[in-house]
């Protein structure tokens, strides 16, 4: 899939890839047979930054021409506005929706949709949620 730039030889076993470069190749592997829906439990959470902007802008790539369903679970507020449609803020245990936040940034949201004033309002109002139900 020439959609996801990787900078390590998918040649390799996977015991010679790192943690990171693992989590890429069972990505691009859940993507084989264009799935409908997607689950994504914190996909990019041992990718540095750099990576995780990649792998960002591949899946905002590969949903614009595919449109399945994506449930992506993330503890990363920029992540979560930077992909998201929705966003739900989830409480403490017993959990329970605290907020759900539309985001209507235009796909594809790119590096300068990450330094934009809707963006930096949107991030602050899901922080404000999330400190509201983390009771902070």
């Amino acid at each position: 899939m020439s959609l996801f730039k990787t900078d390590f030889d998918l040649q390799r076993h996977p015991f010679e890839l790192s943690g990171g470069q693992q989590q890429v190749v069972a990505f691009l592997r859940s993507l084989a047979n264009e799935p409908t829906f997607l689950f994504m439990d914190e996909p990019f959470s041992a990718l540095d930054y750099e990576n995780s902007l990649r792998m960002r802008e591949s899946i905002q790539t590969y949903y614009m021409e595919h449109k399945p369903t994506i449930l992506f679970v993330s503890h990363d507020i920029e992540e979560a506005v930077h992909l998201a449609d929705q966003i739900v803020v989830l409480s403490k245990r017993p959990t329970t929706v605290a907020e759900i936040i539309k985001n209507p940034l235009p796909y594809p949201r790119t590096l300068v949709t990450l330094n934009s004033e809707e963006f930096h309002q949107i991030k602050n109002r899901v922080l404000i949620a999330f400190q509201k139900a983390a009771k902070l």
